[in-house]
């Protein structure tokens, strides 16, 4: 899975984690090769591993024998034995600090089907849950991750200007002038997902409507961002309510069995986090706004590979068309001088 990440120096990062073998695929040998240390990915079959191939296969060619491996080199490199807290302290910990100073930020999980982005973002369906037990807890992945260290980085602050205040009362005496200093802050949820060509909103109250429609969300840009009009935003108070709002929410995911993961993502998934902070000092007020968003798309599909018919078929080419408009999106970004 691939999750481009912003960074302090750059606009842009990215991760490539590349997932252990299957049961099922227990045996089989490996093509990837991964230098964490050089954040570099080798893909191809060593001159050994072509060797016996070769023979196995009655004797292949010389040129086909000999190919080089290609080796690409991205900003992190992450084996398959890699564990979740290791990838979210390289990823995404730093764009954690940089969005509670007032910076936008986005963590996308990109890749083929069944590659594991739903994992490296959320973890195992009980991980991702408010109560678990330790063991469960160090398989949780980057959004449950990210949610706690935001809480504890606002409550960290408000406490930092809570002592700061008392400090400054002590100093100063009876007579000391009241200074009406404070730390107050709002985070708000929103989550969305992208089923072909509709957007839904994950957080919406069940009770169907009169006319047992749902009422369209539309996107609409604004001066420095876009917005979904009529999204649901919900108010969270703690890491466990957000926690709670997210596993609401994947409840109500389209999600499907194909021939290569059995619980395929038929969308794209967006959880938005608006965070606003207000401080006051003396007569001057400070509100600082930012919002992370976290993006699992759905994996990029082949037909003759997922078996897919009927409306899994279709679903797979929205998926394909969608990912295809992203990376020009990307690309054409990526080219700004």
């Amino acid at each position: 899975a691939k999750m481009a990440v912003g960074a302090d120096t750059e606009g842009i990062k990215v991760a490539v984690r590349v997932r252990p073998f299957l049961p099922h695929e227990a045996g089989s040998s490996s093509c990837v090769e991964v230098d964490g240390d050089a954040n570099q990915v080798s893909i191809g079959r060593s001159d050994r591993s072509s060797l016996e191939s070769s023979r196995k296969g009655g004797g292949a060619s010389s040129a086909t024998a000999a190919k080089p491996r290609k080796t690409f080199t991205f900003d992190h490199a992450l084996a398959g034995n890699t564990p979740q807290n290791d990838v979210y302290d390289s990823c995404v910990s730093t764009l954690i600090a940089n969005c509670l100073e007032g910076f936008n930020a986005t963590t996308l999980a990109y890749g083929q089907t069944g590659a594991g982005k739903t994992y490296t973002i959320l973890g195992p369906s009980a991980a991702s849950a408010v109560g678990v037990n330790d063991e469960v807890s160090r398989e949780v992945g980057i959004i449950p991750r990210a949610l706690g260290e935001l809480f504890d980085g606002l409550e960290k602050s408000k406490n930092e200007m809570s002592a700061t205040i008392g400090g400054e009362d002590m100093e100063g005496g009876d007579n000391a002038p009241s200074v009406p200093s404070s730390f107050e802050y709002n985070v708000k949820l929103q989550f969305l997902e992208l089923y072909g060509e509709d957007i839904r909103d994950l957080l919406a109250p069940t009770t169907a409507s009169k006319s047992g429609s749902k009422a369209k969300l539309t996107i609409r840009d604004t001066k420095n961002d876009c917005e979904v009009l009529g999204a649901t935003s919900v108010d969270v108070s703690s890491a466990d309510d957000a926690l709670l709002c997210l596993t609401r929410g994947m409840l109500k995911r389209v999600t499907a069995a194909t021939a290569m993961n059995a619980e395929s993502s038929r969308s794209h998934a967006i959880m938005s986090v608006l965070i606003e902070q207000v401080k006051c000092i003396d007569t001057e007020k400070t509100v600082i706004r930012s919002k992370f968003n976290f993006v699992d798309l759905a994996g990029s599909e082949r037909v003759k590979r997922t078996g897919a018919v009927g409306q899994r078929l279709k679903e797979g080419i929205d998926i394909n068309k969608g990912l295809l408009v992203l990376g020009n999106v990307i690309s054409a970004l990526a080219s700004i001088d």
